[in-house]
């Protein structure tokens, strides 16, 4: 596809604005010009937001609005991670024991060829108690990942696109759309705050801070993935 847009600013360069904003606050001010500057670069207006027909294009350039998705973990891990409890470790250890003195030193009434038995009953039954709590925990996984990349894939948020409010969603956000929040709204994306009035952001899922942050478009302007307004 040939780009119709001359892009004066690349996506490595937006990802390590966001990346050092805590480093150097004013980064915005010192490389592009502010918050307008950046609007220009990316050829977004804040009155009529993006036009249909670069969205394809933004998305080449810039990439989706998607996570890489991270490899599931193999059942063997879950395994592994069962097998870490301690009463199994003890159970075994106490198995293994048994095992040794069973046929090494048979008590009294048993023999070398039966000695053994009882350890191994117990490492059966920790094993099937292994085996089962992995299983559990290994399909649980599976089912969590389907829930949340159709939840996630549903997701909308309202955007500003030729003049005109739309739900668009999340996964279709390109870099440049003008994105209307609100309360109790997840940011969907990296963003900046262009204009508002009282926003106030809940930034404890990546801080731990409990406390509100309140937002000003010419201050603390960054606006993070995943928190809420």
């Amino acid at each position: 596809m040939t780009s119709t847009l001359d892009w004066d600013i690349s996506p490595d360069e937006l990802t390590a604005a966001v990346k050092n904003r805590d480093q150097d606050a004013k980064i915005l001010e010192h490389k592009y010009g502010g918050i307008s500057g950046l609007l220009e670069k990316l050829h977004a207006d804040p009155k009529k937001g993006l036009s249909y027909k670069e969205i394809d294009e933004r998305r080449a350039h810039f990439g989706a609005n998607v996570l890489p998705v991270k490899a599931p973990e193999p059942y063997w891990r879950f395994l592994f991670e069962a097998l870490q409890d301690r009463t199994l470790l003890i159970l075994i250890v106490a198995a293994v024991i048994s095992i040794v003195l069973g046929v090494a030193a048979p008590g009294p009434g048993e023999s070398a060829q039966t000695g053994w038995i009882e350890g191994t009953a117990i490492l059966v039954a920790v094993m099937l108690v292994s085996f089962v709590t992995s299983g559990n925990d290994y399909s649980k996984d599976r089912k969590f990942r389907k829930l949340s990349a159709t939840f996630d894939s549903e997701k909308t948020i309202l955007v500003l696109r030729e003049g005109e409010e739309q739900l668009v969603k999340i996964i279709d956000l390109v870099v440049g759309d003008i994105v209307k929040l609100s309360t109790g709204n997840y940011i969907p994306a990296d963003m900046l705050f262009i204009d508002g009035q009282s926003l106030a952001v809940d930034e404890s899922s990546m801080t731990g801070e409990p406390d509100q942050v309140h937002k000003e478009s010419d201050e603390d302007y960054w606006l993070l993935s995943n928190t809420l307004v």
